[in-house]
């Protein structure tokens, strides 16, 4: 997959790279914020969306009252049904990028971090995938499996201090269709990625190169 460089300002592209989508599967397909494919929204794009500042302070991976009123206040705006192409939780922050409403070949990305949610800012889209493969009906996965997910997820590894630090959420292109978790623990040990179904149940773990 290439990242491609994006210009400030730019608003999403869907279709640049539907000359690489010479195989049957389709193809996954990477949401980058203009501004390089950082996680981070500009502070001057906000919803004008703010929550308490108590949200800020517990871990979105590990407190399941913090992030399911985090992901209310995210998801709440937004029309519905969301149609996302990710999902990803941090402990500080969650980032959802979503097809435009407005603009069905666009991606926007929203941000909920420090109590405020930040977005929509346009979503640069490369890879040799189509938009409408990789999107999903943000409803089809259980969220409210994410922090027990998490915690399995750090006990399965068998790793000593194991601390889980993202989980993600979308489709698992181009393997299949499915919508699945991701969640990455690292230790002094090294790191793994653990993979659930929608539902949280996990099917199984990798080490990390």
């Amino acid at each position: 997959m290439e990242r491609v460089g994006a210009t400030p300002g730019a608003r999403a592209r869907h279709g640049a790279a539907r000359s690489w989508l010479l195989v049957a599967v389709p193809g996954l397909l990477l949401g980058c914020l203009t501004l390089g494919c950082a996680d981070e929204v500009p502070p001057k794009v906000r919803s004008g969306v703010e929550a308490p500042a108590a949200l800020a302070t517990p871990s979105f991976l590990h407190d399941a009252a913090a992030l399911s009123r985090a992901l209310g206040l995210l998801t709440e705006p937004l029309d519905k049904p969301i149609r996302a192409l990710s999902l990803n939780v941090y402990a500080d922050r969650i980032l959802l990028q979503a097809q435009d409403p407005l603009d069905p070949a666009k991606v926007e990305q929203y941000r909920f971090k420090a109590g405020e949610l930040l977005g929509p800012i346009p979503v640069q889209l490369t890879g040799p995938g189509e938009l409408k493969d990789n999107l999903f009906p943000l409803q089809y996965a259980d969220l409210d499996v994410i922090v027990r997910l998490v915690k399995q997820a750090e006990r399965r590894t068998g790793l000593g201090q194991a601390r889980a630090v993202e989980l993600s959420l979308k489709r698992n292109l181009p393997a299949s269709m499915d919508i699945r978790f991701q969640v990455r623990v690292t230790s002094p040990a090294g790191a793994r990625q653990i993979e659930a179904r929608k539902d949280g149940k996990i099917l199984g773990i990798r080490q990390e190169p």
